[in-house]
């Protein structure tokens, strides 16, 4: 039998983007439990290396890592060319789970965090997104998983800067599979309500609302299994938000939300 560090990646494989964060996490484990070969990309190295070590031991399959910086578009081409080089040709599969929030009331009044979130949630997922979906397109084949957020569904003053970027991601996103709607190509938007992250650290936020890592990755992968289009973690956020995107103007602007 190969030791694990002597396998090599399948064609049945998976570049997952923002490795390290909890949800990404969740979701890798599913995945490698199936025997899809995983390669892990993030800005922080040392931890994802970790859970890179740990993936490979716990299910003995492929498992290695990159350094990635969403926000850095220009380094986007040659990190792909990097991708290509690790698996021996391009994932069947991408997980986008990058994302930053920041303290609504600093960026207000520092248009640098603005900036940041920006280029992060919505400039950096389009610069990954359109490089690697034009490749599934070509060979007509391939998946791609979303995390966007209930928070771009209607601008809300508690986080409009945060969510005005996942709403530009949603909308993209939902361009996308219309473009891709008659091909094997699939995409899934995931829109999480609160999660308990580091994220929503701090946060004084109800259990009762709160998703843990472990069962939104659970969540997103039966619905990737399931081959649906969009989903909302938990499945009650799409009420809520229904709510909040229909009550009347004149009474929305009297909420606190």
């Amino acid at each position: 039998m190969l030791e694990v560090n002597e396998m090599k990646p399948t064609c049945k494989s998976i570049l997952i983007l923002g490795s390290v964060s909890a949800v990404a996490r969740a979701i890798a484990h599913p995945f490698a439990q199936e025997g899809y070969s995983l390669l892990l990309a993030d800005i922080e190295t040392e931890e994802n290396e970790r859970i890179a070590q740990d993936i490979r031991i716990r299910y003995r399959v492929w498992c290695d890592t990159l350094f990635f910086d969403a926000s850095d578009i220009d380094s986007h081409p040659a990190f792909l060319d990097k991708v290509i080089e690790k698996l021996n040709g391009f994932p069947e599969g991408l997980v986008i789970c990058f994302g930053y929030m920041p303290v609504q009331e600093q960026a207000q009044k520092d248009f640098k965090l603005i900036k940041k979130t920006i280029d992060i949630n919505y400039t950096g997922a389009v610069s990954i997104l359109e490089r690697v979906i034009s490749k599934f397109e070509e060979r007509n084949h391939g998946f791609a998983v979303v995390i966007s957020s209930v928070a771009g569904d209607r601008g809300r003053k508690s986080n409009y800067i945060y969510g005005s970027t996942k709403g530009a991601l949603t909308r993209y996103v939902e361009g996308l599979q219309h473009r891709l709607s008659s091909t094997k190509v699939q995409v899934l938007l995931v829109k999480p309500g609160f999660m308990d992250t580091a994220m929503t650290y701090g946060l004084n936020l109800p259990p009762r609302l709160l998703a843990s890592p472990e069962e939104a990755g659970n969540i997103i992968y039966k619905a990737w299994k399931k081959k649906k289009q969009v989903i909302y973690v938990k499945w009650f956020w799409r009420y809520i938000m229904l709510i909040i995107q229909h009550l009347p103007r004149f009474v929305f602007l009297r909420t606190q939300l």
